[in-house]
């Protein structure tokens, strides 16, 4: 199962870079879609591979809203109790590590767009 999420997310963020600069609303509509989706994902998936690259299509996107933020916060907050308590296999470690850097930048940037807004 991980693999068949890994290649969705993966189509999800080709898609994501096609429609990113379209101002369509239908595009819009869309982009919304596919966030709402890779957070649901974030939540669900157990594999490190798999939440690294919806980490890397969420940082594609314009903003994320405030549910998808906690959804990406939680993740993050979960990462940093198992990286802490050493639940993690060592085979694993490197990329629970990429995972906490590539959710981190995720969150920087949404705080960043954020606090400019107001």
């Amino acid at each position: 199962m991980p693999k068949v999420q890994w290649n969705a997310v993966a189509s999800m963020r080709q898609i994501l870079n096609v429609i990113i600069d379209s101002p369509s609303i239908l595009s819009s509509n869309v982009l919304e879609k596919i966030t709402s989706d890779l957070c649901a994902c974030l939540k669900r998936s157990e594999s490190y591979k798999v939440r690294i690259q919806i980490s890397l299509s969420l940082q594609l996107t314009p903003d994320l809203d405030v549910s998808m933020f906690d959804v990406v916060r939680e993740s993050l907050e979960k990462l940093d109790v198992d990286l802490k308590s050493g639940n993690i296999v060592k085979k694993e470690l490197d990329h629970a590590q990429q995972l906490h850097s590539e959710l981190t930048k995720v969150l920087d940037r949404d705080t960043k767009v954020t606090v400019s807004e107001c």
